[in-house]
């Protein structure tokens, strides 16, 4: 107890923390919310012989390597059991935390902000973990109280298994264009690739990354840039950076 870390109030949000990594979000802050939320699981499963699992992910963004590490220590250092999935979107995290019946799920990403953004996006057990909860995690951040044992950290591999189960809703005998645009979506970009290299009727162009997905998302200049990508697109499809916000075009 006590020798707590303050938080700036503003980086808890009431669906995710989300701050700007060289001011409020940097690896101090992201390993403490991981010892926070890691207690918060402990606590949760309060069985005395079983070892919690908190599955990990991470987006795209350069800064979300070192603070997955951040988090990754910060849950260990709980007693927890880390599953590490890797770069991918979000989506690829649910899918892990039902996969592994993860106690809870935690996501490294900026979403849609600008890249000087990250955050921290959770699930505990298989709900979402907001409002409240994270004005909570602060709250035990500051007061230190945290739960202290001896964790590990395991890399799994889901992603064919992710884009498998994707592929069982598809539903065509077709030879299809997909045009995505994935912005500054890197880890979805990573998915697609993977899901065209499958055998399936889907053939697909990848436009490249640039600069504003707030305004691209919504921007008419976007759409045409879109269109003159490849007019004969079956399916014109947008992602942010997490991988969570899809547009059909």
């Amino acid at each position: 107890m006590g020798n707590g870390l303050t938080l700036d109030p503003t980086i808890l949000r009431e669906y995710d923390i989300r701050g700007l990594v060289a001011e409020n979000l940097g690896p101090d802050q992201v390993r403490a919310i991981g010892r926070a939320f890691g207690s918060v699981v402990v606590e949760s499963v309060g069985e005395e012989n079983k070892i919690p699992v908190v599955a990990v992910g991470y987006d795209g963004r350069l800064s979300s390597p070192e603070l997955e590490e951040a988090l990754v220590e910060g849950l260990c250092a709980c007693g927890v059991s880390v599953r590490c999935v890797g770069l991918g979107p979000t989506p690829m995290l649910y899918y892990a935390a039902h996969e592994l019946n993860a106690d809870g799920a935690m996501m490294i990403t900026g979403s849609h902000n600008p890249p000087e953004y990250n955050g921290v996006k959770m699930m505990l057990g298989h709900d979402s973990f907001y409002g409240e909860e994270i004005l909570a995690l602060g709250q035990r951040i500051a007061a230190g109280n945290f739960a202290s044992g001896d964790g590990d950290a395991i890399t799994i591999d889901l992603q064919d298994d992710y884009i498998q189960r994707m592929l069982e809703d598809l539903e065509t005998d077709t030879e299809m264009t997909v045009a995505l645009f994935a912005s500054k979506g890197l880890c979805m970009m990573h998915e697609c690739k993977r899901l065209l290299n499958k055998e399936t009727a889907c053939s697909g162009l990848l436009m490249p990354a640039s600069a504003k997905p707030d305004e691209e998302m919504a921007g008419s200049a976007f759409r045409v840039q879109f269109a003159q990508a490849d007019e004969h697109a079956l399916l014109d499809v947008a992602s942010d950076e997490a991988g969570d916000q899809e547009n059909e075009l």
